[in-house]
């Protein structure tokens, strides 16, 4: 990673109120471990809410301050003595209620150097407050489908600059994937004779996550896939009834989430679903290609964008249990005539994420948007 020589006395204060550690932290912090690896960069320091972020942020030797928050006026008084230590700092804020809070602390000088990270494809509330907001800064939308929202929100072409979330090589063995059972390759299959699918969803447990209507699939296909979805956040309860009352507690697993990055999936899995209401860009997705796993994702925001449908992975149309049913049937009965099918799509996903997201062509481009900074 190359810098340039006006950034190299600089200070970039990230600022995040989010409590949990989910991917946004996690690009975050992998980031910032970027920042603090090149002497030539701005110098990060951290002023975030979420222990699992302070914590892995001490771990690496990264500067940093745990942030009483948004809505807290102590809070307010941190950031305002954050930005006084730093002389010229770039202010780097990564989510809506950072931001709000730097445009009422920070000084008009200060705000010259502000840098908006916008992972979520949701239309920002049209209100007065929303818009004073984002009337100024430097916008990251880390898809096409973002900045789109943010054009149609009104915010000016020039200021939005589309750099795709990105994770660092995973140089690990890949992972040996379940090998399906030798099958004729003509006919049609008897469906005593197919191997259920072993999936993998990773994600908060959320509404926009669309978990439940996983599990609505789940419960009337043909096979008994089993699934172990790997998460926590407020639905956990919610689901684990749909669950209890669809009958599938012996299909369905539900864990926590205690790995980062392809770690987190089960070497035997087949296929991670993802099937979202909204979704950014996915990082789940890039660690399932970096894997060699195939994804099947639902066809919103940036999910598009990150997978190749029929290539690397396949769409769907979200909130359609019906049509999600019939796809996981379908793979596995391709994967019964041609065994072997599913992992070819998977390693077409790995050598798309090996050529179009370089984490290092993700920290350039953040730079080169840190350069603008005056």
């Amino acid at each position: 990673m190359t810098s340039s020589s006006k950034l190299a006395n600089r200070v970039v204060l990230h600022v995040d109120d989010e409590p949990g550690f989910r991917g946004g932290q996690r690009q975050l912090l992998l980031l910032a471990k970027a920042q603090i690896r090149d002497t030539n960069g701005p110098r990060p320091i951290l002023l975030v809410r979420s222990r699992g972020l302070l914590g892995a942020a001490s771990v690496a030797g990264i500067p940093h301050q745990r942030w009483l928050g948004a809505n807290n006026p102590l809070g307010l008084l941190q950031l305002h003595g954050q930005l006084k230590q730093g002389r010229r700092p770039i202010v780097h804020v990564h989510d809506s209620r950072s931001l709000g809070a730097v445009r009422l602390v920070a000084s008009a000088e200060q705000q010259q150097s502000l840098v908006i990270h916008r992972r979520i494809d949701d239309v920002p509330r049209d209100r007065s407050f929303t818009r004073w907001k984002y009337a100024r800064g430097q916008i990251i939308c880390v898809s096409n489908a973002v900045r789109e929202v943010m054009r149609g929100f009104g915010i000016e072409p020039a200021r939005l600059r589309v750099i795709h979330s990105t994770l660092p090589p995973d140089t690990r063995p890949l992972p040996t994937h379940a090998e399906s059972r030798s099958s004729p390759t003509e006919g049609a299959p008897d469906s005593g004779a197919l191997r259920p699918l072993d999936l993998t969803a990773i994600g908060a447990l959320v509404e926009q996550k669309g978990h439940r209507f996983l599990l609505e699939a789940l419960a009337i296909t043909k096979l008994d896939h089993t699934l172990r979805l790997l998460g926590s956040g407020p639905l956990k309860n919610v689901l684990l009834r749909q669950r209890q009352q669809l009958g599938l507690e012996r299909r369905v697993q539900l864990e926590p989430l205690v790995q980062s990055g392809s770690a987190r999936l089960n070497p035997s899995s087949d296929l991670l679903v993802h099937p979202s209401i909204r979704e950014g860009m996915g990082t789940a997705v890039l660690d399932a290609m970096w894997a060699g796993l195939p994804v099947l994702a639902s066809q919103v925001g940036g999910l598009s964008e990150v997978i190749e449908d029929n290539v690397t992975g396949w769409l769907i149309d979200p909130q359609n249990p019906r049509a999600l049913a019939s796809k996981l049937d379908e793979l596995a009965t391709n994967e019964w005539r041609r065994p072997g099918w599913l992992s070819e799509h998977g390693m077409a996903g790995r050598r798309r994420a090996m050529h179009y997201f370089q984490f290092t062509k993700m920290v350039s481009a953040i730079q080169q948007v840190y350069d603008r900074c005056p």
